[in-house]
């Protein structure tokens, strides 16, 4: 099984979901009105830690948009979006031709 056959609609959508509860995570987390004082030494490693949350949530933010991004899209089955109807008539252009010209995909025998 490929990576493209395993990334389909649903995955996408879950992926979108997870990513904007990271969004939302780091934009309660980024506001400073909300970091500790630094009145205290505690106060302090509590802000420190806080912003270094925060610059965390960023590294997870930034690579689930770039997984995104260069993710193949695949449409589900019961996709039925004009995307998923252009899809699936690509792959049988692309494998009419393939038998045509008698080429048989790799890993095929």
């Amino acid at each position: 099984m490929t990576v493209t056959e395993l990334i389909d609609g649903k995955i996408i959508e879950e992926l979108q979901a997870r990513l904007r509860a990271l969004l939302a995570e780091y934009l309660r987390e980024s506001d400073p009105a909300q970091w500790p004082q630094l009145a205290t030494i505690p106060e302090q490693q509590a802000r420190f830690w806080r912003k270094k949350h925060c610059h965390e949530l960023l590294k997870q933010i930034n690579a689930l948009q770039t997984m995104l991004r260069n993710s193949p899209r695949v449409p589900s089955d019961g996709d039925t979006s004009e995307t998923a109807k252009l899809i699936r008539d690509a792959k049988a252009t692309a494998a009419a031709m393939r038998e045509r010209v008698g080429l048989v995909p790799r890993g095929v025998q």
